[in-house]
């Protein structure tokens, strides 16, 4: 009977020392998951601020994109930068009836030219 008794009470030990390390565990896993759920969110929060400031940046180069691609303004800047002549253009046809005249006129403009260089040259407008 007294050997009953000792299991009895080493039997008892045994089940609240289980239980309190099964206490302890849980605690310690709940806190464990815890400390993890605060890093996500911090994580979280960190890449939504990143991903607003990024997003801002996307819609600043797409508006630039979008007024940069302006048809109308590439061909403003074709025609005044690089002498692009569209077909909606004027075009002027000289027709040559003499081509001994257009020669003369040819070198009577760079002879005005050149005169006009050696003027500006000198410092007189």
């Amino acid at each position: 009977m007294k050997k009953k008794k000792i299991y009895f009470q080493f039997n008892k030990r045994i089940k609240v020392l289980m239980f309190l390390f099964g206490v302890i565990l849980f605690i310690a896993l709940k806190m464990y998951l815890m400390f993890q759920v605060d890093l996500l969110m911090k994580d979280r929060r960190d890449l939504t601020l990143k991903l607003k400031k990024i997003s801002g940046q996307t819609e600043k180069l797409q508006a630039e994109v979008d007024r940069l691609s302006n048809i109308d303004r590439i061909m403003r800047i074709a025609r005044e930068k690089y002498g692009m002549i569209s077909d909606n253009d004027e075009m002027l046809a000289v027709k040559l009836i003499d081509s001994k005249r257009m020669e003369v006129c040819k070198e009577e403009f760079a002879n005005k030219q050149k005169q006009a260089v050696k003027v500006n040259l000198a410092g007189v407008q």
